[in-house]
């Protein structure tokens, strides 16, 4: 089987989004075990994400649709990167919320939604 899921296409593209989003999208893969817990974390939190989550112009890993934010799972800290997708979040009413894989590989499974919970609260999303 190919890496990240299925390698035959099931559904129809995403439409309404341009190409560099498209082909931002395509390269993520949501099946990773960093993302897979992050996606554990929310729903231990009562929460309904959505993996990958896209808007025009901004990709993330994980949404929280219900709270309009998005969690970015990268393998290293590029301050660049990170700054100007936060910018596209934002221009959607989304805030962006990124961590590395290797903060997620130290934390238990707990740990993790605890993060979550007390990011959330920071945020004005989640009352603690």
């Amino acid at each position: 089987m190919a890496k990240g899921g299925l390698a035959f296409q099931t559904k129809n593209p995403p439409e309404g989004i341009d190409d560099a989003t498209r082909r931002a999208l395509c390269q993520l893969d949501v099946s990773v075990d960093h993302v897979v817990r992050l996606i554990k974390a929310c729903e231990r939190l009562g929460l309904k994400p959505d993996a990958p989550v896209y808007k025009q112009g901004a990709v993330a890993h994980v949404g929280i649709p219900s709270h309009k934010v998005a969690i970015h799972a990268q393998h290293y800290t590029e301050t660049g990167k990170i700054i100007k997708s936060r910018s596209a979040w934002e221009r959607h009413g989304w805030k962006l919320l990124s961590i590395t894989a290797r903060q997620i590989a130290r934390m238990t499974d707990d740990e993790i939604a605890e993060q979550l919970k007390m990011a959330l609260a920071e945020l004005g999303k989640r009352k603690v």
